[in-house]
């Protein structure tokens, strides 16, 4: 009984997984408005947060460090996204990045990090450039496309 389950799991993780494999094949072209980014032949819109929809994206980030057993917190986020991991399937995962202020052990540092929500992995780098620009979005997008999707 179990059998046919674990199959029918298999193959929507395929299929979720197939869309983003074949367009990591591609160029990555970020949108001059920032409100999407094309791989290869596929759009992925970006849904950016602001108010409430801010604070979801960094209880999310936060919630991909702890289950990477990072003691690292989340303390504030003053830009972040969401992006569907798939164009093509009912069962997109959703990657969220944010520009945060990430504390660990009393030490404060601002970085760039993304969160794929499906498979659980997390990647963060320091952040070089001021605060809210459009060159640093650009840049947290690429982390997000480069480290989060398809991982």
């Amino acid at each position: 009984m179990k059998t046919p389950l674990l199959c029918a799991l298999a193959g929507l993780l395929a299929m979720a997984t197939t869309n983003t494999a074949q367009a990591l094949d591609g160029p990555m072209r970020i949108a001059r408005d920032l409100q999407s980014v094309r791989i290869g032949e596929y759009d992925y819109p970006l849904d950016w947060a602001d108010g409430q929809t801010l604070d979801e994206v960094t209880r999310t980030l936060q919630s991909g460090l702890t289950f990477n057993k990072l003691t690292t917190k989340v303390t504030d986020c003053d830009a972040g996204f969401s992006m569907p991991t798939s164009t093509t399937t009912n069962y997109p995962g959703t990657i969220y990045g944010g520009a945060c202020t990430l504390t660990t052990e009393g030490v404060t540092q601002r970085v760039l990090v993304c969160h794929d929500s499906m498979v659980g992995d997390v990647a963060m780098e320091g952040a070089r450039d001021a605060v809210g620009t459009m060159l640093e979005r650009r840049r947290l997008i690429e982390l997000a496309v480069r480290r989060c999707l398809g991982t």
